[in-house]
């Protein structure tokens, strides 16, 4: 599914991806990430940001919302429902995990411009 991903991301938005990073999240009750962007100072290779949920019998009220905001200072909530794929540019969509009630679990990850071993180093 990555793998497939990648190449229509490259086929229609022409970005030159040509790997990947991923790891499985785990947030205990009350865990949250304040606002950031997925990138870092001395590394630029994040292009595409992937968050996949795996919260089975995830409810309103439950919490644990992905946070996105906008460049006119508005965000939208999304919940962190089992199944839903969420993407966005890694370095320009900032965003949030808000406070959850209960554990709350993903696959999350990154599609590079080149592999992680080879990321481009600013400083």
């Amino acid at each position: 599914m990555i793998d497939e991903t990648i190449h229509v991301f490259n086929r229609y938005c022409f970005l030159g991806l040509s790997g990947d990073e991923f790891h499985l999240a785990h947030y205990p009750k009350g865990g949250h990430y304040k606002k950031h962007l997925d990138q870092f100072n001395n590394r630029s290779n994040r292009t595409i940001s992937m968050v996949i949920y795996l919260n089975q019998d995830w409810k309103k009220g439950d919490g644990g919302e992905l946070e996105v905001f906008f460049q006119d200072g508005s965000s939208v909530l999304i919940e962190p429902i089992e199944g839903r794929c969420v993407m966005f540019k890694s370095a320009i969509v900032p965003h949030a995990v808000l406070a959850s009630a209960k554990p709350r679990n993903s696959l999350t990850g990154w599609l590079l411009q080149q592999p992680s071993a080879l990321g481009q180093f600013l400083g």
